[in-house]
């Protein structure tokens, strides 16, 4: 494996999901020095979340998307609750501070729109470059990044924010403790076509103790749908006495 030079920034972000380009386009709108690392070779990929909250909305109209995802999104008004088929309640997402209430798009969308904003204004994501080392050094941290060449980078940085998602590399390498506990169950998660009395403006929860099911919806017949089964038993309980 070569390697090349150090590379110093004042600010390392690791991941280019909706997140770290997020992130990426405020400090483009600052002084830092900055770098995007994505270990993805391109945007393209499967999505898991469609939930914006109202007050995120302020953040994009900073950066100059809110037009672009308001056209594009539905309103989510709530949440309904099923347990063994039966309804047993329904959340608001009302936002009294904003008088609004949630969004929803696909996140894959809200993605090509934050990176052609970013790339618009002269920004580079460095696709295909992954975290595979870090550590500190006269207080700065000093982070070892593989490509798809194959080579190995070293980038030097006061701060590096960590994009990376739940099982966040840079977490484990800076030894920061993820407090909660870990359970057995089979998940899934996949977009459907689904033709039902459901509306359309609402988040749905099926709960039992054999299986949770999520369908939140992103266009009038979309949904995202995730769920588990053979779940483990005090995940069960807790869901039922929370909603039954």
């Amino acid at each position: 494996m070569k390697s090349h030079c150090n590379h110093d920034y004042d600010v390392l972000v690791v991941g280019a999901g909706p997140a770290g380009l997020t992130i990426a386009n405020l400090l483009a709108r600052t002084s830092l020095k900055f770098t995007i690392i994505e270990k993805e070779t391109s945007g393209q990929r499967p999505s898991r979340a469609t939930g914006l909250q109202p007050r995120l909305l302020e953040i994009f109209e900073y950066i100059g998307i809110k037009d672009q995802v308001i056209k594009r999104a539905i309103t989510l008004k709530g949440s309904q609750i099923f347990v063994d088929g039966n309804q047993t309640a329904t959340v608001s997402f009302y936002d009294p501070v904003t008088n609004s209430h949630s969004l929803s798009l696909d996140q894959g969308v809200i993605e090509a729109m934050l990176a052609a904003t970013f790339q618009k204004g002269g920004g580079v994501i460095e696709w295909g470059k992954r975290l595979v080392g870090l550590r500190r050094k006269n207080d700065r941290w000093m982070a070892d990044i593989a490509t798809t060449i194959p080579s190995l980078e070293y980038i030097t940085a006061d701060i590096i924010i960590a994009c990376d998602g739940g099982k966040s590399t840079v977490r484990k390498f800076a030894n920061i403790e993820f407090v909660g506990e870990t359970y057995s169950e089979t998940s899934f998660i996949s977009d459907c076509r689904i033709s039902s009395d459901l509306k359309p403006q609402y988040v749905c929860f099926l709960f039992s103790k054999e299986y949770r099911l999520v369908l939140v919806p992103f266009s009038q017949s979309k949904y995202k749908v995730s769920g588990g089964m053979h779940l483990h038993n005090s995940v069960a309980k807790r869901r039922l006495c929370n909603w039954a």
